[in-house]
């Protein structure tokens, strides 16, 4: 897909970070800081509305494999346990409850990379599965831990501690992973950024977000068991209208400010809660499958659409891209105008004598060749064998008549190789009209003159540049080159 290809380079996420040092102390640092992060919305006597250090272990885990080492462990562990710590957990409590994290985020992390076969990222929808079979693995194997520890922490029965440690996990671990796998580069991020709120209609775009923002708020005063729905069209609105990336974000921003401010109002149930978190999180993967099927639906749109307009040989325009593109260029572009008509010389007697593949050679060669003498602006295209065309912007008659013969200069220096083995001299013949660009004349037009202009270069000897304008101030017609082909 190419957002994220193959996102298992340690400098996908954080370029600065480099070897096992640097990557296990951000390991721990985030850990850390995902832990306090998470107590906050520890409920008295129970598991945390939303935990966030075990994902984001995960997701470093497997972005940035310089952490996955014994000192990033270490690191790993030191975090859970001193955020426990210091904000009043005793010791022992402190201990299990990072030995059921440690157990889980091993699970996940296994479990994805046997899953993906080491292919880190969310590329298409079947991804969006592994991660949640991964997911489940990871939350099952907190949840034995869990399930056992249960009694001594909560005072609660294994069963249910297991069933509530397994809900919670998952949850946060599909809610949270989606964000960290399709993370783009922070230097490629902010480029994003800033292209996108310099982009004039990007207040248009932030209609999915403002809906998505207004539905939670509406959830909230309403209240109610169905109010956990309310947001799901506003994110399926921004699934077709973001990236991946930005979906799986604005996806757990919501479920978990709805998880939080649902689990602070309600009185404690531990089937109700559940039902709660399972819910909410199981709203994740619909807004992020329908994103990717998008993002594929779009890639797929953009390649037929490129081949539709490239030529199959050498890559450039077709005719009726060349002609399409060159009609908005003429309404829009600087004046004055030039278009040039090419044609190889004598290109038949090459097929002829060396074979089609041989003519086949020529022409990308010659292609190659004149893209390089071409500004990106310039309109280059194949209109049909051997001729090409070239639209041309801004330049007087005598830039774009020296243009003209650097091209053809460009093309008769060298020999092309074709596939014999065999150095080929190819030369060219040149048609130019210059005209102002005041909508006046169609691309036809221009065509049609620098044909005219074309058949003269032929007539008298090939291998040469005539230019014919239409300029007032510039009426006489100018011919360049050597002579005839030898």
């Amino acid at each position: 897909m190419s957002e994220n290809k193959k996102n298992n380079d340690s400098s996908s996420i954080w370029h600065p970070i480099q070897g096992p040092l640097g990557a296990g102390l951000t390991l721990g640092a985030l850990v850390f800081m995902g832990s306090l992060l998470g107590i906050l919305t520890r409920m008295e006597n129970h598991l945390a509305s939303f935990w966030l250090a075990n994902a984001i272990m995960a997701g470093v885990l497997l972005r940035i494999p310089a952490s996955s080492t014994l000192f990033g462990w270490l690191v790993a562990t030191l975090g859970f346990l001193s955020a426990d710590l210091i904000t009043g957990s005793y010791p022992l409590k402190a201990g299990l409850l990072t030995l059921a994290n440690l157990v889980g985020v091993a699970a996940i992390r296994a479990a994805y990379l046997r899953l993906t076969r080491g292919l880190i990222g969310i590329h298409q929808p079947l991804a969006v599965l592994h991660l949640a079979c991964a997911c489940a693995c990871g939350a099952a194997a907190s949840g034995m831990v869990g399930g056992l520890i249960n009694p001594v922490l909560f005072d609660d029965g294994v069963l249910i501690g297991y069933l509530f440690w397994f809900v919670t996990e998952f949850a946060n671990y599909i809610g949270i992973l989606p964000v960290l796998l399709t993370a783009p580069a922070l230097p490629d991020l902010c480029r994003r950024v800033v292209r996108y709120m310099t982009t004039p209609a990007y207040r248009a775009n932030l209609l999915p977000v403002l809906l998505l923002m207004v539905s939670c708020v509406g959830a909230q005063l309403i209240g109610g068991p169905g109010a956990i729905a309310f947001p799901v069209p506003a994110l399926l609105w921004c699934a077709v209208s973001y990236s991946t990336f930005a979906t799986a974000t604005l996806t757990l921003l919501t479920s978990a400010w709805m998880l939080v401010s649902y689990s602070n109002s309600l009185p404690f149930n531990a089937e109700a809660m559940i039902s709660l978190r399972l819910g909410v999180f199981l709203i994740v993967p619909g807004p992020i499958m329908l994103s990717l099927l998008m993002q594929s639906n779009n890639s797929l749109l953009a390649t037929l659409k490129h081949m539709a307009a490239r030529d199959g040989l050498t890559g450039v325009s077709n005719r009726l891209d060349f002609m399409e593109r060159a009609r908005q260029q003429l309404r829009s572009g600087g004046s004055p105008v030039g278009v040039m008509m090419i044609d190889l010389d004598h290109f038949k007697a090459i097929n002829d004598t060396h074979g089609h593949a041989a003519g086949d050679a020529v022409l990308v060669s010659v292609a190659s060749r004149i893209q390089h003498c071409l500004r990106t602006g310039d309109l280059l295209g194949r209109l049909g064998g051997e001729e090409f065309a070239i639209l041309i912007d801004g330049h007087s008659a005598e830039e774009l008549a020296a243009i003209a013969e650097r091209i053809r200069l460009t093309v008769v220096q060298a020999a092309v190789r074709i596939p014999e083995g065999v150095a080929l001299p190819v030369t060219m013949s040149i048609g130019v009209a210059v005209a102002e660009s005041d909508g006046r004349l169609s691309i036809e037009q221009l065509l049609a003159a620098s044909d005219a202009a074309l058949y003269r270069a032929k007539n008298e000897g090939r291998n040469r540049v005539v230019v014919t304008s239409l300029l007032p101030d510039w009426s006489a017609d100018a011919e360049f080159g050597q002579g005839a082909v030898r």
